[in-house]
């Protein structure tokens, strides 16, 4: 790691909720050194070998995903197969090489029964755009695609019934989930309806999803180069993940100092990612290699930064 990029371990919270240890960044950091974050071919050269790993640890060799074996398959881009073959595509599209492509597989499926992005009717409508501007309009058609949306609405405007202030409102395991008015003093965003912590710093929960969804981030980001070094490597909840809104902002401003700090975020990452491979339980080991909580998200983030201005949220933004 460049001796110009050094970082503190914040301590434990006191209440024992160690969910988002802290890495801080030492004050006064000097941007313009030369040797602030790793050259694009080496962003390059790890992201293949990884993705190969992802490939190998959830495909082809099954150990992540339990392909081969009599346990159900994780068929989801979050944590299961579809992250790994997301990982490929980008793979393909930075590279042009189908080395290592995933080999045919067993059918699997199913779709959530929630709202949300990660697990319900959101993602699935995310995933048809996705397919509609790569392979071309109507692939799903629209009176396939609307009574999904319909159903995202009539949702939200149900779960707002008694909140004429907030026109959407949904749940996730009974917690009310919202776009707030305002900002935590701190400059971070609030989890959750009546959650005034200030501890969560990730995609999705804080101001890393919203700098990219509102662009907000442009006068927030001060917060998320300070904390957002957390103890944990995917895109939902550790570094990668708050990488991508620096380079959101990037694509939106043209500021170099954002793709600056995408690259010391992925440089942290270079020489620190397999020590935050989750693997202290059981489903952290299971999803070590998955897009959204493991290292597939991290190679999807370092093959981006070799074409910043073209970079995407995997599963986000399209």
């Amino acid at each position: 790691m460049s001796p110009a990029v050094e970082f503190a371990s914040q301590e434990s919270h006191e209440d024992g909720d160690n969910n988002n240890e802290r890495l801080d960044f030492i004050l006064h950091m000097d941007l313009t050194a030369a040797n602030f974050s790793l050259p694009n071919e080496s962003f390059l050269k790890a992201a293949i070998s990884l993705k190969d790993q992802v490939v190998e640890m959830t495909w082809t060799g099954g150990r992540g995903s339990s392909v081969g074996t009599d346990t159900v398959v994780d068929p989801t881009v979050y944590s299961g197969l579809l992250g790994t073959a997301f990982t490929c595509l980008r793979s393909y599209e930075v590279t042009g090489s189908t080395r290592r492509a995933l080999p045919i597989g067993p059918e699997e499926g199913g779709f959530g029964m929630s709202y949300d992005l990660m697990y319900g009717r959101a993602g699935f409508l995310w995933s048809a755009l996705f397919l509609n501007q790569r392979l071309g309009e109507g692939t799903l058609p629209s009176d396939l695609l609307m009574p999904v949306v319909d159903a995202v609405l009539a949702g939200g405007r149900a779960g707002s019934s008694d909140n004429p202030a907030c026109p959407l409102m949904y749940r996730w395991h009974g917690t009310r989930y919202m776009m707030s008015k305002r900002f935590l003093r701190s400059g971070n965003y609030p989890s959750s309806e009546g959650n005034p912590r200030d501890k969560l710093m990730q995609w999705s929960h804080g101001a890393t999803g919203m700098a990219i969804t509102l662009c907000k981030a442009s006068q927030k980001q001060g917060k998320l180069w300070k904390s957002g070094l957390v103890k944990k490597v995917g895109l939902a909840d550790g570094v990668a993940g708050n990488a991508y809104a620096f380079l959101s902002l990037y694509r939106l401003t043209g500021d170099s100092i954002y793709e600056e700090r995408a690259k010391a975020f992925a440089s942290f990452l270079y020489s620190n990612a397999s020590k935050l491979v989750p693997g202290g339980h059981v489903r952290g080991a299971d999803h070590a290699y998955s897009l959204f909580q493991g290292l597939a998200g991290t190679a999807c983030l370092w093959f981006d930064l070799l074409a910043p201005e073209m970079s995407r949220f995997p599963g986000y933004e399209v």
